[in-house]
């Protein structure tokens, strides 16, 4: 089982993997492997967007909503599913305090017997803190905006004040 995001991006199983990137871009890597119609997927989101659609693209997906940030090492503990996709959204942790951590280390567990999706179409402080035990980061940057003229960085980029663990792998896509 493999999930090809771009030439030469394949997320396989037994990884962590934090990806931003535009939702569609991400429903279509997800709907143009027609092997991933045979796993059990998880979906967890805080609300709707690519967790919605979830019955309509998969057989065997399951959708889960959570509305605390507490909640997610239970859910990624107890689940047997073969990928586990996480949208990430940053009005979960508001008032979690050092919440990061266990989530972080729980996405971590949970990559050794499924594949891991940490989501996000941009990113954030709570993010970037969750992507640190990530396997690796997969952005995906638009390369012109209007007019030709690059867009604006929403937020700096990941290597601007904030350091790769040496487990990771820096991987930028243009």
């Amino acid at each position: 089982m493999m999930i090809t995001l771009g030439p030469g991006i394949t997320l396989h199983p037994g990884s962590f993997t934090a990806v931003v990137a535009p939702e569609g871009m991400l429903a279509a890597a997800l709907t143009g492997s027609p092997d991933l119609r045979k796993f059990l997927i998880l979906f967890v989101s805080s609300g709707p967007g690519l967790a919605a659609r979830v019955g309509d693209l998969f057989p065997y997906g399951e959708a889960l909503t959570v509305s605390s940030a507490a909640r997610l090492p239970a859910i990624l503990h107890n689940s047997r599913h073969s990928i586990l996709l996480v949208g990430h959204d940053p009005a979960l942790f508001e008032g979690a305090g050092e919440a990061a951590g266990p989530i972080a280390g729980s996405l971590r567990a949970a990559a050794l017997t499924a594949l891991v999706i940490l989501y996000a179409p941009s990113r954030d402080p709570w993010f970037d803190a969750l992507a640190r035990s990530a396997d690796r980061l997969v952005e995906f940057i638009p390369a012109c905006g209007p007019a030709g003229r690059r867009p604006p960085a929403a937020s700096p980029a990941y290597g601007s004040g904030t350091a790769l663990s040496p487990e990771q792998t820096r991987l930028e896509v243009s």
